[in-house]
């Protein structure tokens, strides 16, 4: 028998006995074939565990992202719902301060000052412009006892009491009790069709109007018109500077009281 020849025996029942030879090489290729196709296999079977296994934390890693996205968003809409709540109801208690502050600003007295004509009592109160320097206190109007007319009372603070102050003042009378407001003035200023001093200049040059405050002093005006200033509606107070720079406009309302 040859070295690279098998040979394989059959026997069969009827008792006869066939050989086959088969090449030992062709065996060894088959043979290793079909090692390798199951290798393959196996490989690929490992192949596709794996890569499901990887599919499979990478899906619950994405699925853990996605919850902790909704706890996050939820819990910031949470918050932010919260926030709302408290700046509602910061913004409600503001406006509740506001108008308890406003009622009680109502309740208080303005700045009222008793007027004595002819025995009738009479309202004066005052709204400022806004001003660091000069301010208008006890603000009052009589019935002059020396002309026919009315007195007008009125004492100018210095507020800072920090330096010296020089200025001038200018009286404008408001009467609407006629088919048209009329406005007077005092010393005579050119006025506009809204009482306002257009020409402040041509007050300097009344002497009796120049006003100057030292510190921790207080000026005191006191001035009598005729009967053409007696009826009137609001009286205001213009109190420049001795530049020309309007430091406060004071205005006092008049009405009469009913019993």
């Amino acid at each position: 028998m040859e070295d690279d020849i098998l040979t394989v025996v059959f026997v069969r029942q009827s008792g006869k006995i066939r050989s086959i030879k088969v090449e030992v090489k062709k065996l060894f290729y088959l043979a290793a074939g079909l090692i390798s196709l199951i290798l393959a296999f196996i490989g690929l079977l490992y192949g596709y565990v794996f890569i499901y296994r990887e599919n499979s934390d990478l899906l619950a890693m994405v699925e853990k992202i996605e919850r902790d996205e909704r706890i996050i968003s939820s819990e910031e809409s949470y918050k932010s719902d919260i926030l709302e709540e408290r700046a509602a109801g910061e913004i409600i208690k503001l406006k509740e301060i506001e108008e308890e502050a406003r009622e009680e600003i109502a309740k208080e007295p303005q700045k009222d000052v008793v007027e004595n004509l002819e025995g009738k009592t009479i309202d004066v109160f005052s709204t400022d412009s806004d001003s660091c320097k000069v301010t208008v206190e006890d603000f009052q109007v009589e019935k002059s006892d020396k002309i026919p007319g009315i007195k007008v009372i009125f004492k100018i603070i210095n507020v800072n009491q920090i330096s010296k102050i020089t200025g001038y003042w200018i009286l404008v009378v408001e009467d609407k009790k006629k088919r048209t407001v009329v406005y007077r003035s005092f010393p005579n200023t050119t006025l506009n069709n809204k009482g306002e001093i257009v020409d402040y200049k041509s007050a300097t040059l009344t002497s009796t109007t120049w006003f100057s405050i030292e510190r921790f002093k207080i000026v005191k005006a006191e001035f009598e018109f005729d009967g053409e200033f007696d009826d009137y509606d609001s009286i205001y107070i213009y109190i420049y500077s001795i530049k020309g720079e309007l430091l406060l406009k004071s205005k006092y309302n008049r009405w009469s009281l009913t019993a």
